[in-house]
């Protein structure tokens, strides 16, 4: 969030249109939610581990820091996720299923986009970058077993989870 809105506010945008879902579903969405307005009232003011210090202890978390590590290492892992549009772009935006494409040697190299869809790749650009997530998943992991909470367990999960899936096809990549 802090990223975009730093893109925003550079390129002087005026506008702004968010989607949050209704309750109950908005829970796993405030972190961001409240993270937009911070930042869109100042982009300039905290820094994102202090803002996830901030909201750590507005939610009553037992240890505020452990939550900003989390968040850190989920922030990054995200934004890399989100880029990749995976697994979302399957069949919508590419051209082809990624299982076609990999049956026939054509799924394309890391950090290439066909016609603005960034799938499965998105915002990685090498192998390190996938391995590095991949750890980063990990410690996030780790980080949400050590607090105790079930939203960022889960969300620590899901992402491990898909990081390794793309860890995963870009090896099968090489070997088809």
């Amino acid at each position: 969030i802090n990223y975009r809105m730093s893109e925003f506010v550079t390129k002087k945008m005026s506008g702004l249109i968010g989607y949050a879902t209704p309750p109950p579903l908005v829970n796993f969405c405030g972190y961001n939610v409240e993270a937009l307005a911070e930042w869109a009232w100042n982009v300039s003011g905290r820094t994102p581990h202090e803002f996830a210090v901030a909201y750590a202890v507005r939610k009553g978390h037992s240890d505020p820091e452990k939550f900003a590590l989390w968040a850190d290492a989920m922030g990054k892992l995200q934004f890399d996720l989100e880029g990749s549009e995976w697994p979302s772009c399957e069949g919508k935006f590419f051209p082809g299923y990624v299982a076609d494409l990999l049956q026939k040697g054509t799924l394309p190299s890391l950090g290439t986009a066909y016609a603005g869809a960034r799938g499965p790749w998105g915002e990685f650009k090498t192998a390190q970058q996938l391995d590095d997530d991949v750890r980063l998943a990990a410690r996030s992991l780790a980080l949400a077993k050590e607090m105790g909470i079930d939203e960022y367990y889960y969300q620590s999960l899901y992402a491990d989870g898909l990081i390794k899936s793309l860890r995963a096809l870009y090896k099968l990549r090489s070997l088809v």
